[in-house]
């Protein structure tokens, strides 16, 4: 193609040009192609991270403590027959014995006749012969149970049949309840009578009693 009015030379000197902007730029494409991959960062390789499983190391075996061994049972033990016990008896009040009277010199058979019978040495009752029977006073359960005792003395008065006719307190025991409980037993008491000569008479004697818890 022709281009009017432009010179030829000029043509190919704007040929020349373009040809040379795509060499140009042909160049560039390809040096970018070529240094591009080199200017690339390398991709970054994964790390990878070892984990290694730490094997936990056994735990030592328990000692193992044998079982104590059972006790053997206990033998039966046999058990001890009842015995009887008896009660003990009740605690009696003791009458001590009366002091016997002193033996009396026989008097001549001349003067026998001649002496009165109220110069003849007094016996006293007695209140401790086998036939007569008298009864012990009886313990008060009170006095038992607090602990009294003591020793009572009595001052009869025995009428010439032997019968107490008076029963006054001579010594008491230290508790009302003990002198009572003598009191009422020897008021119903017998006696052999006091004699003078061979004449029962009226007289006095003392009677002790004696209470005691062991």
């Amino acid at each position: 193609m022709t281009l009017v009015g432009v010179p030829r030379w000029r043509g190919w000197q704007w040929s020349a040009a373009a040809v040379s902007f795509g060499l140009h730029a042909l160049a560039v494409i390809l040096a970018v192609w070529v240094v591009a991959p080199s200017l690339t960062p390398p991709a970054s390789r994964p790390q990878v991270v070892t984990v290694a499983l730490l094997q936990s190391r056994p735990a030592p075996p328990a000692e193992v403590v044998p079982p104590a061994p059972e006790p053997p049972p206990p033998r039966p033990v046999p058990r001890p027959t009842p015995q009887k016990v008896q009660a003990p008896p009740e605690p009696q009040p003791v009458i001590p014995p009366q002091p016997a009277a002193p033996p009396q010199p026989a008097a001549p058979m001349a003067e026998v006749a001649e002496v009165a019978d109220e110069e003849v040495a007094l016996v006293e009752p007695n209140y401790q012969a086998d036939y007569l029977r008298n009864p012990a006073p009886a313990y008060p359960r009170i006095s038992r149970r607090l602990g009294e005792q003591g020793e009572v003395s009595l001052r009869v008065l025995v009428d010439p049949h032997g019968k107490p006719r008076r029963v006054e307190l001579s010594t008491s025991s230290g508790f009302e309840r003990l002198d009572r409980a003598a009191l009422d037993v020897v008021q119903r008491w017998s006696f052999v009578p006091a004699r003078r000569g061979s004449r029962a008479v009226e007289a006095w004697v003392i009677v002790p009693i004696v209470f005691s818890l062991g």
